[in-house]
């Protein structure tokens, strides 16, 4: 529906009135585009904000809590992933707004509309990565564990700060008519939904403008997000112990729950002691003056493989492996050093001989006859050389050894029982996918001037669907790659290893 100004237009915050036709527009066209204020103070767009980045704390401490994570690591990476991740969202939001004026300071001014959650995620997430990545060493905490934590936890944010972008006439979609908001959404939302347009692009100030009712793609995008946080939450995360098999029919006597067709209460003196983290908790009855035990159906999981550890027995017969490779990997490291410096020092003598014996050769025939012997020597002292160089370089190259790392062994002694486990970093995983596959979807509703790629349906399309596939990648990468490539003794993963 278009609704023609008399004069340019200006925005501010209503929360009753739907414009039209033959409305007065210039009592609630003041503000200009600028932050809209509740109560005529209050800027609402910073508020949603800061409410987005308080419920990621908030879910990011308990689930910190849950796996027993210091938060210590939580609390200083908030001051080195929070101003990365806002100043990355204002830069990369406001860059096409401001670069053609040339403002450069105004990138900068995240409290004004304009913001991008890829700024935020490349920046955020790249500051967050380098601090984890250098706290994982010290604590023994993977990185995925930390991923897992913190990244789905951004969905609550952007759930919540989507609503910011209502009052600001933000994230909107295609043209639509009033008629078709009013249906189903309330007034409080369907007066926000609309855009100032100028169809005339050679428009002077004095020319007519016009409202043009738009999709509500923020509320789209906040739905999804919190439905994708839900399911990857409490069901993705539980994956494995929905669909595995079940230790209460591998080990009936150990396990006894509701879900145990054999054994639902046992006698404690006849459940055998597992190594765990730590103590396992049971359900305790008195039945005829004994006392019997059962579990749930979640720490029946966790005594069957999140809690459960190696024996001291296992555990030193893995660090005696990990100890002879370490040892073997230094040997030729040594080794390699020490054949780089004997080729070098029978290079230097070669070239010291042959400068002696160049101060004593008289006529241009010995000269050239002398250097063509030099370089002779050097090549065989090269060639003599050039074969155990290469092998040991081959052998102690990085990514070759890195690559080639195989801790099958390791991770099949901590799951012997074989469960099909949803591996750490899947998590983390699978909020890229969801969110690349619900902006991929939104992308659709957008007019072309309002792509990522503006202008450029097609590569913004492509874009989408490169980057849905590498996070596909990724999460193939920690479901059936990572676990038996590069797991240590003593490290915690899904759990601790």
């Amino acid at each position: 529906m278009l609704i023609e100004l008399k004069k340019p237009i200006k925005m501010i915050n209503f929360l009753s009135n739907i414009p039209n036709p033959g409305d007065q527009v210039d009592k609630w066209l003041e503000q200009g585009q600028n932050d809209p204020y509740l109560w005529g103070w209050m800027p609402i767009y910073p508020i949603f904000i800061f409410l987005g980045v308080m419920a990621v704390l908030i879910a990011s401490v308990i689930k910190f809590r849950m796996r027993k994570i210091p938060l210590y690591d939580l609390g200083i990476g908030i001051f080195v992933v929070i101003p990365a991740g806002i100043i990355g969202a204002s830069v990369l939001g406001k860059f096409n707004i401001i670069y053609n004026n040339w403002k450069v300071w105004e990138l900068f001014y995240f409290w004004q509309p304009g913001m991008s959650i890829f700024g935020g995620l490349i920046f955020g997430g790249a500051a967050g990565f380098a601090w984890f990545h250098k706290r994982a060493q010290h604590y023994q905490i993977s990185t995925w564990v930390y991923s897992d934590c913190i990244l789905p936890n951004v969905l609550l944010g952007q759930a919540i700060g989507r609503w910011g972008n209502l009052y600001n006439h933000e994230i909107l979609g295609k043209p639509t008519s009033l008629e078709s908001l009013q249906k189903w959404l309330p007034d409080w939302i369907v007066n926000k939904l609309w855009y100032v347009q100028n169809p005339n692009p050679g428009a002077l100030e004095t020319d007519p403008w016009f409202i043009e009712y738009r999709e509500p793609l923020f509320l789209y995008e906040s739905i999804a997000c919190l439905l994708l946080f839900v399911l990857i939450t409490f069901l993705i995360a539980n994956l494995g112990r929905l669909f595995s098999k079940k230790p209460w029919k591998i080990y009936p006597q150990e396990f006894p729950n509701n879900f145990n067709k054999q054994l639902k209460w046992a006698k404690k003196e006849e459940l055998q002691l597992w190594e765990t983290q730590r103590a396992i908790v049971y359900k305790e009855r008195i039945n005829n003056e004994v006392s019997e035990l059962k579990l749930s159906w979640w720490e029946s999981w966790n005594k069957a493989y999140y809690l459960k550890v190696l024996d001291n027995e296992r555990i030193a017969y893995f660090s005696e492996l990990e100890n002879i490779e370490q040892s073997n990997l230094k040997r030729k490291e040594l080794k390699l050093e020490k054949s780089l410096q004997l080729q070098k020092n029978e290079l230097d003598s070669n070239k010291q001989s042959y400068l002696k014996k160049l101060k004593k050769v008289k006529t241009s025939t010995e000269k050239k006859e002398l250097e063509k012997k030099y370089k002779l020597k050097v090549r065989e002292i090269k060639q003599s050389y050039r074969q155990q160089i290469k092998e040991l370089k081959r052998e102690t190259n990085w990514f070759r050894n890195t690559w080639n790392q195989d801790c099958k062994d390791l991770y099949q002694a901590n799951n012997p029982d074989n469960y099909f486990v949803i591996h750490c970093g899947v998590v983390s995983s699978s909020y890229l996918v969801g969110y690349m596959i619900i902006r991929w979807v939104l992308e659709t509703r957008r007019t072309d001037a309002e792509l990522v790629l503006k202008h450029l349906f097609a590569m913004d399309m492509v874009l989408f669907a490169i980057l849905t596939t590498f996070s596909l990648v990724l999460l193939v990468f920690a479901q059936f790659i990572s676990p038996y490539k590069w797991r240590k003794i003593n490290w915690l993963y899904e759990k601790s290893y």
